[in-house]
């Protein structure tokens, strides 16, 4: 006699696709938080600062998943915060390197701004992780 599929077994692919539009727009409400600081650092046009702060976020999150899988969070709180500072530095090298890649002769310091770019968005994810329920 065939298995029942249990509402849990039906549920799991609605809700990886949500979870997936949803990380997508963190990603997206990511890079327009940091292309909106690029544009305020004078990085560029408002389209090269777009563009450039997709490709770091891109190259960055495939690399920072690949090193999250890799992080054990599971010591406690401290771990976390060290593993979270880590990713941090980590994100801020990435794309550092990205936007060095692309800088124009006359533009801020690529690690500068990638450190600056990087800072507030890590403290928002971190607040919304930390604090949402």
């Amino acid at each position: 006699m065939p298995r029942r599929a249990r509402p849990t077994d039906l549920a799991i692919g609605p809700l990886l696709i949500l979870l997936g539009i949803i990380a997508l727009a963190l990603l997206a409400g990511v890079i327009a938080i940091e292309a909106s600081l690029l544009i305020l650092l004078r990085w560029g046009s408002p389209g090269r600062c777009v563009i450039d702060s997709a490709l770091a976020n891109a190259i960055s999150t495939v690399i920072g998943l690949l090193a999250f899988l890799w992080l054990d969070d599971s010591s406690g709180y401290w771990m976390t915060v060290v593993a979270w500072l880590l990713m941090l530095a980590l994100t801020i090298a990435i794309e550092g390197v990205v936007l060095r890649l692309r800088r124009r002769p006359d533009a801020p310091s690529a690690l500068w701004a990638a450190t600056v770019i990087n800072v507030p968005t890590y403290v928002l994810i971190y607040a919304l992780i930390r604090f949402l329920p």
